[in-house]
């Protein structure tokens, strides 16, 4: 083969890059491409080596703020706004970290709180700020993606990973969710495992300005002691939501899109009245409420219109389906226990 048609082939592959990361969601979770030419003994490998080198690059690289809609941005920005403020201080800590004196060193901050009270959405919220603002890298890691047959096995994945990240280059924000899945290993025999593993990374990174790791669990009397004693036990609490006030606002946002809108007799009181019905939530069960809601109004509503006009009933029926399905769960729950 001569010269000019190394080029060509050359040329043809790095089109194929372009089009394979195009379908990068079918393929996530591939490690890599392996590209087999036709006639494989005539490409040099240089060549291949090169062109697989270069499509595992393009995969490592965090794409996934970039798939976003713009409602998945606005839901991101409403959880961020009704975050803990310590949260919303970490973002203004990355971009100068001279904003927290005495705290040149911190790199790792921990989200703990109930299910659906916006641990995970908050961090996303955070490095979804930093990429698209301040040109940082974004790595999730759902802990159950790294857990492997032994815990060993587990700490070489968690390490890998980790490595991965603090090569890129740029400033790299790390997400690990439901963290408390790792540390379920913290009285194993096993010296190498990912708390350990994850303990010593923290260390090593003590001064290193471009990294941030984020982990959110639901329980933090598990955490391991080791934790405790550097000082990394001081984690940012989720609540439940209980102020009806609050309730109101983020249910409102909710139901105030570019297609559905709420009818004039839908006032701040009666939203509050209807929402003292539930108690204390998560700011996912409003989400849920706000679903159902729309789905409701649609099914009344006999007029399509441009815009769904949310009305009264339609909002206390869902309130009440609500309350319904909680108190079954409930009764389910108690007859599991039983």
């Amino acid at each position: 083969m001569s010269y000019n048609r190394h080029i060509i082939f050359s040329l043809l592959c790095i089109f194929q890059i372009s089009l394979s990361t195009g379908s990068t969601n079918q393929n996530k979770d591939d490690e890599s491409i392996r590209i087999t030419p036709l006639y494989v003994p005539e490409v040099p490998e240089a060549v291949r080596d090169v062109i697989n080198n270069e499509l595992l690059k393009q995969r490592s690289e965090p794409s996934e703020e970039a798939d976003l809609s713009e409602e998945e941005k606005e839901e991101l920005e409403l959880v961020f706004e009704y975050a803990p403020a310590e949260a919303g201080c970490i973002v203004s800590y990355l971009r100068r970290p001279s904003f927290s004196p005495g705290d040149e060193d911190y790199r790792f901050a921990l989200f703990a709180g109930e299910t659906g009270t916006g641990k995970t959405a908050t961090a996303r919220s955070i490095a979804q700020k930093m990429t698209t603002q301040s040109g940082w890298n974004y790595k999730f890691l759902p802990s159950t993606s790294l857990l492997e047959e032994h815990p060993k096995q587990t700490a070489l994945r968690l390490r890998k990973e980790l490595e991965a990240a603090t090569s890129s280059g740029k400033p790299t924000i790390i997400i690990i969710d439901d963290l408390n899945i790792l540390f379920e290993d913290t009285d194993s025999k096993y010296y190498d495992t990912p708390t350990k593993m994850l303990a010593t990374f923290l260390d090593e990174q003590k001064n290193n300005k471009e990294i941030f790791l984020i982990g959110t669990m639901i329980n933090t009397t598990k955490l391991p002691k080791f934790f405790k004693d550097k000082g990394m036990f001081n984690p940012v609490k989720f609540n439940m939501l209980t102020d009806p006030r609050i309730k109101k606002n983020i249910l409102r946002r909710y139901l105030t899109t570019k297609y559905t809108n709420l009818d004039a007799e839908v006032t701040a009181a009666f939203l509050c009245k209807e929402l003292e019905k539930i108690g204390s939530c998560s700011g996912r069960d409003l989400k849920t409420i706000s679903d159902v809601i729309c789905e409701i109004q649609s099914i009344d509503t006999t007029n399509k219109m441009p815009i769904l006009m949310i009305k009264k009933a339609s909002i206390t029926k869902a309130i009440d389906e609500y309350l319904q399905s909680k108190e079954e769960l409930q009764c389910y729950l108690e007859d599991e226990k039983e």
